[in-house]
């Protein structure tokens, strides 16, 4: 009995390793509630994106979107039904899955938000997290703080973040370089000048052609540069412009209290897998 014991031991530490604790969430859609037109490509974009990040996850485990699409088909729902709880509960026991994850898209005053709702199938509780960022150009930023704290809330494999630091534009490239072109357009511009006077100087029908076509080159020289130098300094002040707006995208997590769930399945190889969820 004892050498038993001793076996299932062994084989519950060799495959403490590899042990995975999965939830089943169901995507459903994120509904444009701005008066934005141009955010109306995110109720497709918003998706898409977070099926892509939370598939990266071992412990999420994703409804088919054509599966969903097909069972809210046959109860004749939209996928902005699955805001709602009891619908959400009912769609979810429907695909077997746990959690339920939709939202919507909306403009709070200069801020752009991602209000996602997460909704537990058993009980019907509901979390929600939000992300807002100053402009649409930062869709993939805002989905990358969203996803990182979706799966904090339901696996806990992760740090929950309130904020993402955005790059910001190089300025100091843009000034080095702007300074650079500006020192080497003066500089053509000297040697444009001083080629200019020496051939209304010079006295021998010689030299003035090879002091012509020298003064014209260094005369296009500059110009091009001069084009390139007035390019930099608008790219400059672009930088300088982009810069003073808000560089964060914000996190706003609504609090409560976590349940630590433990977790104990034998696998197809009769391989052991232990591990704990947080689930509300």
């Amino acid at each position: 009995m004892k050498i038993v014991r001793f076996t299932i031991l062994i084989l519950l530490f060799t495959h403490m390793g590899s042990a995975i604790a999965q939830v089943t969430v169901a995507l459903g859609g994120f509904e444009n509630l701005s008066d934005q037109f141009n955010l109306d490509a995110w109720e497709k974009s918003v998706p898409e994106y977070l099926t892509s990040e939370l598939s990266k996850s071992d412990k999420i485990v994703l409804v088919e979107r054509r599966q969903l699409e097909s069972v809210l088909k046959e109860q004749a729902l939209q996928m902005s039904g699955l805001v709602d709880s009891s619908t959400a509960q009912k769609i979810g026991t429907l695909l077997g899955a746990q959690f339920v994850v939709s939202g919507t898209i909306n403009k709070s005053g200069d801020w752009i938000r991602l209000d996602a709702r997460i909704i537990r199938v058993a009980s019907g509780h509901i979390k929600s997290e939000t992300v807002r960022a100053k402009d649409s150009d930062h869709l993939s930023e805002m989905v990358e703080l969203l996803t990182n704290n979706i799966l904090h809330m339901l696996v806990g494999d992760r740090a929950y973040q309130d904020k993402i630091k955005l790059k910001t534009c190089p300025i100091t490239y843009f000034l080095l370089t702007s300074a650079g072109l500006a020192t080497t357009t003066i500089i053509l511009n000297n040697a444009y000048q001083n080629k200019l006077d020496q051939y209304r100087q010079a006295q021998k029908l010689s030299e003035f052609d090879p002091l012509y076509d020298s003064a014209n080159q260094l005369h296009a020289a500059r110009n091009i540069v001069a084009i390139i130098t007035g390019t930099a300094v608008l790219a400059t002040f672009y930088c300088w412009i982009r810069n003073l707006s808000p560089n964060e995208i914000l996190a706003l997590h609504e609090s409560g209290d976590f349940i630590l769930v433990p977790g104990l399945a034998v696998d197809d190889n009769n391989g052991v897998r232990a591990g704990v969820s947080i689930h509300f």
